[in-house]
């Protein structure tokens, strides 16, 4: 990780017609800036580990960071994935204990760190923020529990679906993904990942060029996920 000492300024953010600070005025953005620290990971490098006490809030500007944890087997299984004007680490902030996962930059990023005194000031002076990070705690628990029922109730061709559906929404169609990490998110293996998007293609769903994944049949792809 390299910090760097020009910070870009909210305003000029790339997510700031839809990033987490958004609503607020000018002069909670200039706030921001002055207290904000912005530096710069390459990908497999690690934001924070678990275990970790949280001391601010990051907010990715470019890049997309995983959210993984392992089981005793040393597996890792990834939580979430973040991507560029979302935030990381709030949780363990809000709720003073330590991360309970580690953040990886799945590739290279671009990271603003705003510290803990700055972020607890922000929330006394503009209330309007809390609700905003109970609307993302609120989203974070829908989608366990969607995680959770889809892995109880969906066979591996409709999870690996709508994992597919899940990356090709919120992230470019560009970037590449592992069969490992599909098969993270998707709560199988690698192995039946593979064997998975060899059946897509062969029925026109998908169009595999190396790691990259192009969904060929939206429609047909989502009624799977359904299924």
């Amino acid at each position: 990780m390299s910090t760097t000492d020009t910070r870009p300024h909210c305003d000029n953010c790339q997510k700031s017609s839809g990033g987490f600070f958004c609503l607020l005025e000018k002069e909670g953005l200039e706030f921001i800036n002055s207290a904000k620290r912005h530096d710069s990971y390459t990908k497999g490098a690690v934001v924070f580990e678990r275990g970790d006490d949280p001391s601010g809030l990051y907010c990715v500007l470019k890049g997309v960071v995983k959210v993984e944890t392992e089981n005793e087997d040393g597996k890792s299984h990834i939580l979430r994935i973040v991507g560029p004007g979302n935030a990381l680490g709030y949780r363990a902030l809000f709720s003073q204990s330590k991360y309970q996962a580690r953040a990886v930059a799945h590739e290279n990023c671009e990271i603003c760190f705003i510290p803990r005194p700055a972020i607890e000031k922000l929330v006394q002076l503009h209330p309007e923020l809390s609700l905003k990070f109970l609307a993302l705690l609120s989203e974070d628990v829908k989608r366990a529990e969607e995680r959770l029922c889809s892995a109880t109730d969906k066979d591996s061709a409709s999870r690996v679906a709508d994992t597919l559906l899940f990356l090709d929404a919120h992230y470019s169609p560009e970037k590449p993904w592992t069969r490992k990490e599909i098969a993270d998110w998707a709560g199988t293996t690698p192995e039946t990942v593979m064997r998975t998007l060899t059946q897509f293609e062969s029925e026109s769903l998908i169009r595999s060029r190396g790691k990259f994944i192009e969904i060929a049949d939206r429609k047909k792809l989502l009624a799977l996920s359904r299924s």
